[in-house]
């Protein structure tokens, strides 16, 4: 582990709430935080002082997935019933309610970056919806649960990923475009941001690339654990993965990280939980199972810049959108507001 010769930093406050938070999310004006209750409540807390503002009953059976799309002003839910939801993310007022279809429960949810259109993955299918929750596209399904979708930086790709096979769409007619076999459950998928590699982090603790330009596929690994955290600089040349009490940043800068050399971040005296890079800045937040959140600089400082500890895990991680405060949710339902390096 690394000496810790680093300050670490206070909260700038602290509220709880009686539920497991599955997911955070920010208002676009930053004024307010979102956070999705695994037993199916919906909270908004204010960013100014942790107050609880508003709550709803979105998923009685439990809530299992949020996403957020400041673009169409709009979160998305998805729970253990058939069906998602959509709310105003400034007043929580229900818009739209999206069936899953054949599925028992929709898993994931995923906003375009470039227009306002969700897709999510109930079971082996995958459906894209526009604002009003009008079906736009349902893709035809894998043979096996889809274990993590992914938008390409334009919005005009979607991947989707099973047991079977990595596919990636076009998202305006559905056209299968790119099919790669699979031999391994996906747990977790990322695009690089210039849309040329895929990574996936896999249930036998490895990590898949996909080089799309050159057609080819190889493996990184073995994590101590199976690879769920993975998360990209903004410019493409860093990827930081979990999979372990270590960060691991691997050097896209001259492709496909293939025969680099990872750089290794430690600091968390248990097991990885959240990564999460700044939208358009150097900084990244770590939480982990032993109750603390690092801000690191990877690709340039091996030692964190920060650190805050909580006596309880830490669940979800998220970044405002003005990367200058990061929310943090614990696995026993506090939730608080850190300043990043440098802020107050």
């Amino acid at each position: 582990m690394a000496e810790q010769t680093f300050k670490p930093t206070a909260a700038a406050w602290k509220a709880t709430i009686e539920d497991f938070p599955t997911a955070l999310a920010w208002s676009a004006d930053a004024s307010s935080i979102l956070v999705g209750g695994g037993e199916g409540i919906l909270w908004q807390l204010s960013a100014r002082d942790g107050a609880i503002q508003r709550q709803t009953e979105a998923h009685p059976l439990g809530l299992l997935a949020m996403a957020a799309s400041h673009r169409a002003g709009l979160v998305a839910t998805g729970g253990q019933e058939k069906y998602a939801r959509l709310w105003d993310l400034a007043t929580l007022e229900p818009r739209a309610v999206l069936p899953a279809g054949r599925a028992a429960s929709v898993d994931l949810l995923a906003w375009s970056p470039t227009a306002p259109i969700l897709a999510t993955a109930c079971g082996k299918e995958v459906v894209l919806w526009d604002a009003e929750g009008k079906l736009k596209v349902a893709f035809p399904p894998h043979e096996f649960t889809v274990g993590a979708i992914c938008w390409s930086s334009d919005g005009k790709r979607i991947a989707t990923v099973a047991f079977d096979a990595l596919r990636i769409w076009d998202a305006t007619t559905g056209e299968l475009l790119r099919n790669f076999e699979t031999q391994t459950s996906i747990l977790s998928l990322v695009w690089k941001p210039n849309d040329d590699v895929l990574v996936g982090g896999t249930q036998d603790s490895t990590m898949m690339i996909w080089n799309l330009k050159a057609e080819d596929a190889f493996q990184a690994g073995p994590f101590e654990v199976k690879l769920r955290e993975l998360a990209y600089h903004y410019t493409g040349n860093f990827l930081v993965t979990g999979g372990g009490s270590d960060l691991t940043v691997w050097d896209f800068s001259r492709g496909d990280m293939q025969g680099e050399k990872p750089q290794y971040l430690s600091g968390h005296q248990d097991l990885v939980t959240a990564i999460t890079f700044q939208r358009v800045g150097p900084l990244c937040a770590s939480g982990g199972r032993d109750g603390a959140v690092y801000f690191w600089r990877p690709g340039s400082v091996a030692q964190p810049l920060q650190y805050i500890h909580f006596d309880e895990e830490i669940a979800a991680v998220a970044w405002s959108p003005r990367d200058s405060h990061v929310a943090v949710g614990t696995a026993e339902g506090t939730i608080a507001l850190i300043a990043a390096p440098g802020r107050r």
